[in-house]
């Protein structure tokens, strides 16, 4: 995903809920708390994608939905990993450049995040 927008996420830990990895992930990554109870499935992919240097990965991907409460500033956690975070409408994101599973969650037109709550 280097070079493209693409939402906090990770794998997950041994033991661990999707629930409970995204609120992990969203700490590690935004420094943002949320309680892993308020997460929602609401979409997956399967994507097979090329990276840059020709590699192949296949992933699985599990899009979780919450609402935040935390009136932290949301941060760059990880800089070596990624150079920001910012706030996209959904309606914005077919006009950038976006990670692989992201992209084809965004050009799947019967998905919406905001009308779809659970899967």
């Amino acid at each position: 995903g280097k070079g493209s927008y693409q939402l906090p996420g990770g794998h997950l830990e041994y033991g661990e809920t999707f629930e409970e990895c995204a609120q992990r992930e969203l700490k590690e990554e935004t420094n943002l708390d949320c309680l892993s109870s308020s997460f929602k499935l609401v979409h997956v992919t399967n994507t097979i994608f090329s990276q840059e240097d020709g590699l192949s990965k296949h992933y699985v991907t599990l899009f979780m939905k919450t609402i935040i409460h935390d009136n932290s500033t949301l941060k760059c956690m990880e800089p070596h990993k990624n150079s920001n975070w910012i706030w996209v409408k959904w309606s914005d994101l077919n006009q950038m450049k976006l990670f692989a599973p992201l992209k084809q969650t965004v050009d799947n037109s019967n998905f919406n995040p905001f009308i779809d709550f659970t899967i």
